[in-house]
């Protein structure tokens, strides 16, 4: 995108993101009239999408997940249309699998999905499921041997492709249900909790068409994996959320048709909270953390220059900077007098480092928030600036 409109890294990815955004409400719009055949349940549900607060944030950052998220619903859209199609299917599903695929390029979520289908594939019918299950089963099993055999491959060091944190983060049953627990209360925080009681009712009304045990299984393998990854970060359950909304939809839809007072006053309020939250977040400011790294990166570049070697654990400050990275565990003495150190104290690692920097006698030449900038000890001030 750089290349191609001469804009900087930082745009060019913002862009991608946002446009990935629009992509993926258009595909959420495109799968709910395939579900549900009314455009106006179409339209709820990317209400629902748009005004989720999470997904929102990211949609404007130089994030993967709107990119994520329109590979999957397309992908997804696509398999859909293969299950109904009455003839040449193979087309649908090709399509669907190589967006799902593609997905898999910027996290291992998009691979739930594809597994949940091929699940479903497997107990289609009983005839011949020990040959289906063998052949689903095959691939992870090389994964498995790959990872055992040549655990450092540079995929397996990747985000959440890291392997070795799903056998090695829980340390017993309590351990687990406390996490599940904490992943099951995010879940309900990220995705709207009187949007999603629709959705989960509508998974009880609607469980035995392909979609909602598409949903179902896809939650049940997602909320597994993170139980046992112990990983918290909200981001992760985005995808399969979003493939909920069009439930969501379609049940808000019906309470709002009821004759039933009550129902018809519950669809109302779910309305009403999506369209609170999108007054909120537009008037929520900026994170002020995420500005204070990039102030602190762009001070550094007027004070020094580009392509300074920055001892930091804040990799988009060194961007900002235009500098060259190095990590906290590089750090010595000898460093601490030569090089940049630009530390984030809401890390461990930087509390620890900047306790070291004051026992050597060393004060930050600059607070921007949390994050503490020394200079080279020739241009130290030696004197704080807040």
């Amino acid at each position: 995108m750089s290349t191609l409109t001469g804009l900087n890294l930082e745009l060019s990815g913002r862009i991608i993101s946002y446009a990935a955004y629009i992509l993926a409400a258009m595909g959420l719009f495109r799968i709910t009239v395939l579900l549900f055949k009314e455009r106006g349940i179409a339209l709820l549900a990317v209400l629902f999408m748009l005004t989720n607060r999470q997904l929102a944030v990211r949609s404007v950052d130089c994030l993967k997940e709107t990119l994520l998220i329109a590979c999957v619903i397309w992908g997804n859209y696509f398999i859909l249309e293969g299950i109904w199609a009455l003839a040449r299917k193979w087309p649908y599903y090709l399509a669907g699998v190589s967006l799902l695929l593609a997905g898999a390029l910027f996290r291992s979520t998009s691979l739930i999905f594809l597994c949940a289908w091929l699940v479903m594939w497997v107990f289609r019918k009983r005839e011949g499921w020990q040959v289906r299950a063998v052949l689903f089963t095959v691939p992870f099993v090389l994964a498995l041997a790959a990872w055992k055999l040549v655990p450092d491959l540079p995929i397996f060091g990747k985000g959440s492709y890291h392997l070795g944190f799903l056998f090695s983060s829980t340390s017993g049953i309590r351990d687990a249900l406390g996490t599940g627990m904490k992943v099951i209360g995010s879940f309900f925080s990220t995705a709207n909790v009187v949007v999603i009681l629709f959705g989960l009712y509508g998974l009880y009304r609607l469980r035995k068409s392909p979609y909602a045990a598409h949903v179902l299984l896809t939650l049940a393998m997602t909320l597994l994996i993170i139980v046992f990854w112990r990983y918290q970060s909200k981001r992760y359950l985005l995808a399969p959320i979003v493939w909920m909304y069009p439930l969501c939809a379609y049940f808000v839809a019906e309470a709002l048709r009821s004759a039933r007072a009550s129902l018809k006053a519950f669809g109302s309020f779910a309305i009403v909270v999506c369209l609170a939250f999108w007054v909120h977040l537009a008037l929520t400011p900026p994170d002020p953390d995420k500005l204070a790294r990039k102030e602190s990166g762009e001070w550094i570049l007027s004070r020094l220059g580009p392509d300074q070697e920055i001892l930091s654990n804040r990799d988009v400050l060194v961007f900002y900077a235009q500098g060259k990275p190095l990590p906290l565990s590089s750090f010595d003495e000898e460093s601490s007098r030569s090089l940049v150190l630009a530390i984030d104290v809401l890390h461990e690692d930087g509390k620890a480092l900047e306790a070291k920097m004051l026992s050597l006698g060393r004060k930050p030449d600059r607070r921007f928030r949390t994050i503490s900038v020394y200079l080279p000890h020739a241009m130290s001030t030696g004197m704080p600036v807040q």
